[in-house]
């Protein structure tokens, strides 16, 4: 049965993706969302959160995508959620968010980019 969960799963994230890659984001959304219901997992999370914030819902990617960060190390997650807190003018956490990108994954170049611009936005708002 464990198994039979898993490969409907990991078919409807597959799914999802050929969507994103279409440029279909609301019909990705709906594949990811029936694919976590199933299993749990950081890349169905981060692509989930990746198309709410490719169609604006900023509030709506925040839970997918704080999952993704406490579920995985690296710093994708973290940065894109940066994104959407910047997005909702939240820059002081969108700032720590992008720093947290950063030290989790140095090489990151535009994770970097995006501490510096929110940091110039910050020192402008004084």
């Amino acid at each position: 049965m464990c198994d039979e969960h898993n490969d409907l799963s990991l078919q409807l994230y597959d799914e999802a993706c050929k969507k994103i890659h279409a440029g279909d984001f609301a019909d990705a959304i709906q594949l990811f969302r029936r694919s976590l219901e199933l299993e749990v997992n950081y890349k169905s999370l981060l692509h989930l959160g990746r198309c709410y914030l490719e169609l604006g819902q900023y509030r709506e990617a925040i839970v997918p995508l704080a999952a993704a960060t406490t579920l995985n190390g690296q710093g994708i997650a973290p940065y894109n959620l940066a994104i959407v807190m910047q997005n909702l003018g939240d820059l002081n956490f969108a700032l720590k968010l992008s720093e947290l990108a950063v030290a989790r994954q140095p090489d990151l170049r535009r994770a970097r980019i995006l501490m510096e611009e929110i940091k110039m936005k910050l020192e402008e708002q004084k």
